[in-house]
């Protein structure tokens, strides 16, 4: 355990997001006023709710100690998950900061258990697995998701599941060293459903991502079906395979062991893109293989030397990968149309 009389005691600014979380914002916040590890502060950020979250806010402010560790910012206009989190990161003070949305909360030990893994091992960043609740905090048991978060993996094992599968590190169970955000920067405030997997895959590159096999984090599946990750409408499907164009551009930063490894064939600097092109192209994921082409591009230049393995690669890529699933005949048929449009526009007929 960390103990103040033996070890110097950082730190630890918890970064929490609120919209219209009324119903959960205190639990949250309380969450982290009970840690077993006291050295925090609190950044509220409330991301312009119109019900009653402010005010639960403001009723945390139960005491002159409260009053010292929580600060409240409130946003005028709503800016999303991305710019709010990014706001919240931009007034940290700790060494070390942990993201909350407020409708979901800490186990009791979270930080001081984190943070005692993380300075033994002298790590950057830190995720748990997690406790999936209800809105009566309940335990679901069975979830999905709990098959999604909870599995033991190294780091390797991380890197390849991206690489195959996506994400499966749940955002609010990280604690990171703050050079992380100095280091890659924030959250990427165009990115919507992505945003966290766009940042994991930019860290991951350059180091290992670990992953505590204990569960110190609830995430609340909210009987609402109010999470945004969660929601189960065509735009949501839409934004991620959009944002999946930008993420996927990380993947092909991968080392080539690991591309081979996760893709069981041999890969090199010089066909990692195609390999990794045929490889989405193959398991039907478009937008990953258009993000891969997009950094070949990007890697291009402006300028081309000839003769190019590197641009024959790419063009050979883009020339016969139907990205956008259109054929001859979709063509045929929509200047079909435009020419009757023109001919009736011509002709005075609607």
């Amino acid at each position: 355990m960390v103990n103040s009389t033996t070890v110097d005691m950082p730190l630890v600014s918890v970064c929490i997001l609120a919209f219209n979380h009324e119903n959960y914002i205190q639990r949250a916040i309380n969450s982290v006023l009970k840690q077993s590890y006291s050295n925090i502060e609190i950044i509220v950020v409330d991301n312009n709710s119109s019900d009653r979250t402010v005010e639960n806010i403001k009723n945390s402010f139960s005491s002159e100690l409260n009053d010292k560790r929580i600060a409240l910012h409130q946003l005028c206009v709503n800016t999303f998950p991305s710019h709010g989190t990014n706001f919240g990161l931009t007034r940290a003070k700790g060494q070390y900061i942990c993201l909350l949305s407020g409708d979901d909360s800490f186990a009791h030990n979270k930080v001081e258990r984190q943070l005692e893994v993380m300075t033994e091992l002298g790590l950057s960043n830190l995720f748990t697995w997690v406790h999936v609740i209800n809105d009566s905090d309940d335990i679901i048991n069975n979830s999905r998701l709990e098959a999604v978060f909870n599995k033991e993996y190294s780091s390797k094992d991380i890197k390849e599941h991206f690489v195959r599968k996506g994400n499966m590190l749940c955002a609010l169970s990280g604690m990171f060293n703050r050079d992380i955000f100095e280091i890659y920067g924030g959250f990427d405030e165009r990115l919507l459903q992505l945003q966290d997997f766009d940042l994991w895959l930019k860290i991951i590159a350059n180091e290992d991502i670990n992953l505590l096999p204990e569960k110190l984090t609830n995430y609340r599946k909210r009987d609402d079906e109010g999470n945004l990750s969660l929601i189960p409408s065509d735009e949501r499907i839409v934004r991620t395979e959009f944002e999946e164009i930008f993420s996927g551009r990380h993947i092909s930063n991968f080392d080539c062991d690991t591309l081979s490894s996760a893709l069981n064939t041999s890969c090199c600097e010089e066909n990692k893109h195609s390999v990794l092109i045929d490889y989405y192209v193959k398991k039907g994921r478009l937008s990953l293989a258009m993000g891969v082409l997009l950094s070949q591009y990007d890697g291009l230049g402006e300028k081309i030397d000839f003769p190019s393995e590197t641009y024959q690669s790419f063009f050979n890529s883009y020339s016969k990968v139907n990205f956008f699933r259109i054929t001859s005949r979709d063509k045929k048929k929509r200047k079909g149309k435009l020419l009757i449009k023109l001919i009736r526009r011509l002709f005075g007929k609607s």
